[in-house]
């Protein structure tokens, strides 16, 4: 029999929830769910025995809920949550361990709470949060000194009322892949 590598739904009309038992399926390396209408209860089910998982994307797909942990996710490199607006809760702090990870995307949701150190997430090269909705905002301090350790980071997209707070760090300038910054709708200083 084959090997299930990839789960790609696009432009679909799903009539109910994936299967929790798509959690099980080890060898997926791509989810692509995007763009999903989806008039029912649209969760997502447990990541973390994907360990071969290399992009996880669920976009723009009505779904509902909080993020569950991602500490067995060991090789994504490419996670995209944006377009959920009725995603809520905080990103969790496993984020952190995804030390493979290349793009983070969690714009257009309703996620609240502080964001989780990305220190160790040196592969990074484009961070997007913001265009929150609803009455949750990313609060606390976004630690900009943390992002001296990406090399390879070309965007930071932290816009559109994130409510962060934070100083700017003029270690910044020495980030010399760094192509686009959008600060704007934030409290920092400096």
């Amino acid at each position: 029999g084959g090997v299930v590598t990839g789960v790609y739904l696009r432009n679909n009309r799903l009539g109910g929830s994936i299967p929790a038992s798509f959690g099980n399926i080890t060898s997926l390396e791509s989810i692509e769910i995007k763009e999903v209408i989806n008039p029912h209860d649209f969760s997502i089910f447990p990541l973390d025995s994907l360990v071969n998982l290399k992009v996880l994307i669920l976009s723009m797909t009505e779904l509902k809920g909080t993020i569950p942990p991602l500490h067995g996710l060991v090789n994504l490199q490419y996670l995209d949550l944006g377009g959920n607006q009725e995603l809520v809760g905080s990103i969790p702090s496993s984020l952190s361990t995804l030390t493979n990870l290349e793009r983070i995307s969690t714009m257009e949701s309703a996620l609240s709470g502080p964001i989780p150190s990305l220190r160790h997430l040196t592969k990074l090269r484009e961070i997007h949060f913001g265009e929150f909705f609803g009455s949750g905002n990313h609060v606390g301090v976004f630690n900009f000194t943390e992002l001296i350790h990406m090399p390879n980071l070309t965007i930071v997209e932290l816009a559109g009322g994130s409510g962060l707070n934070g100083t700017i760090d003029d270690d910044l300038c020495s980030l010399t892949s760094l192509t686009k910054i959008m600060l704007n709708g934030n409290n920092f200083d400096g």
